[in-house]
């Protein structure tokens, strides 16, 4: 609580010494402005009177002059006024253009990726990558490099390596999220036709993330999501399978138990265990496990696993993981190494 306190504090004398400045500078601005305008207008105040002693001008004239010179001199403090308005204007819209300068997502592909999906269905779908680099706007090096591998429809495989080399980004590349500097990803069918990976195939996904998206609202809203017309047999078969339904039963509420935002009354392992039956409800071709069960013990880890399996048909699942106890669940195993590139490919029975 006092490192927390401590942080907190550091903020707010950040915000204090940013706003002090910001309110300086408005002070200096204003008021080297209004000096400004009051130099301007004894001036012409001035001139007048010396063009008039001269006999240049009438008095008429001069008062005239000074009308519209005064009239200047309000104008001219108006808009000094506007000055620090105009700065935190300005900053605004540098914020908003960072988000409309994103690529719009157009969905160029729905009708052919719908159509795809729904004719291999009963087939499976794979995944093809070829030759794939990626590195990110502001980094020095590339995360991912020549990556190439190739997932049959139906496959369970594994990608392991040290955190942050580039696992996550890989997968962030297969939903389209991002795109490849080199290189490119397909999904493949049966039948040897593909479809180049973009926004438009990421109906093809199911995804865990390891940053979780459970929501404020209820158990079932949140299963609900990605399936509207799920009945409650389909939700209870789902929270088996994620080995989630013996603890929603204990709940006076059951499926109707309220969630706090970002799943503030549920254990971190219980997230988990949500957002995986939620994928599982999704059914989608491809299941993407992001770390998912990084917070189960052992015997639940197991659990949940054998629930992912059973009963997933032609599914193709993709793990990343540091854990050894979930390669045993996988066809293959792809290493990628602190350079991005992918090092090895270990079959299961190969004993490595």
């Amino acid at each position: 609580t006092q490192r927390y306190i401590s942080r907190f504090k550091g903020l707010l004398r950040t915000y204090r010494d940013v706003k002090l400045s910001y309110d300086k500078f408005s002070i200096i601005l204003t008021a080297c402005m209004s000096l400004i305008g009051l130099l301007v207008s004894y001036s012409c105040y001035g001139w007048g009177i010396y063009r008039l002693w001269n006999g240049v001008i009438s008095y008429g004239t001069m008062t005239l002059f000074l009308q519209l010179s005064s009239a200047l001199t309000s104008s001219f403090g108006t808009l000094a006024s506007l000055a620090p308005s105009a700065v935190s204007i300005a900053t605004s819209a540098g914020r908003i253009m960072e988000v409309t300068s994103f690529e719009a997502e157009d969905d160029v592909d729905r009708e052919l990726a719908v159509r795809l999906l729904r004719e291999n269905a009963e087939s499976g779908t794979g995944v093809e990558v070829d030759n794939v680099s990626f590195r990110y706007a502001d980094g020095d090096s590339d995360v991912l490099t020549d990556v190439s591998f190739t997932v049959r429809g139906g496959e369970r495989i594994a990608l392991v390596g040290p955190s942050g080399e580039g696992k996550t980004t890989l997968l962030r590349l297969l939903l389209g999220l991002t795109r490849p500097d080199k290189g490119s990803i397909r999904l493949t069918f049966a039948d040897g036709s593909g479809l180049r990976v973009s926004d438009s195939t990421r109906r093809f996904f199911s995804y865990v993330p390891q940053s979780l998206g459970v929501f404020s609202g209820t158990i079932a809203d949140n299963l609900l999501m990605v399936k509207p017309d799920a009945d409650t047999a389909e939700l209870r078969s789902v929270l088996e399978r994620a080995a989630l339904l013996d603890f929603v039963d204990t709940l006076p509420d059951g499926l109707d138990t309220a969630v706090g935002e970002r799943g503030a009354n549920l254990s971190q392992g219980q997230q988990q265990r949500l957002a995986i039956a939620r994928a599982l409800l999704k059914d989608a071709p491809l299941l993407l496990l992001d770390e998912a069960t990084s917070a189960l013990d052992p015997e639940t880890e197991k659990r949940v696993l054998e629930g992912i399996t059973r009963d997933s048909g032609i599914k193709t699942l993709i793990i990343t993981t540091h854990r050894q106890s979930l390669l045993g669940y996988c066809d293959r195993v792809y290493r990628i190494d602190s350079n991005g590139r992918l090092v090895s490919e270990n079959t299961k029975g190969s004993g490595e």
